[in-house]
């Protein structure tokens, strides 16, 4: 199924990543969701411009956490934020 961010009209793989280089037209046989670019924008806008990557790391780790569970129907990313966070401090 074809994956199309409603913010951006850009084509997305299961992770939230662009797969266009430009916007499409809205295509009505796509599901549509969030890309990862404009979920960190809602993100930081939302949280009040926080620092923008442990807004990124809660994010990709959201969508990640998403996918596995559409696919796998279990969640195996458990904890994956916390692992990442403290790798990055």
């Amino acid at each position: 199924m074809k994956r199309q961010c409603a913010w951006c009209l850009r084509l997305m793989n299961n992770a939230g990543e662009h797969l266009s280089p430009a916007p499409l037209p809205k295509l009505y046989d796509a599901t549509h969701g969030i890309c990862g670019v404009c979920g960190t924008r809602w993100m930081e806008q939302a949280m009040g411009s926080q620092d923008i990557t442990e807004v990124s790391i809660q994010l990709r780790s959201r969508v990640l956490k998403s996918a596995t569970r559409a696919f796998t129907g279990r969640d195996t990313t458990v904890g994956m934020s916390q692992r990442i966070c403290s790798t990055t401090k």
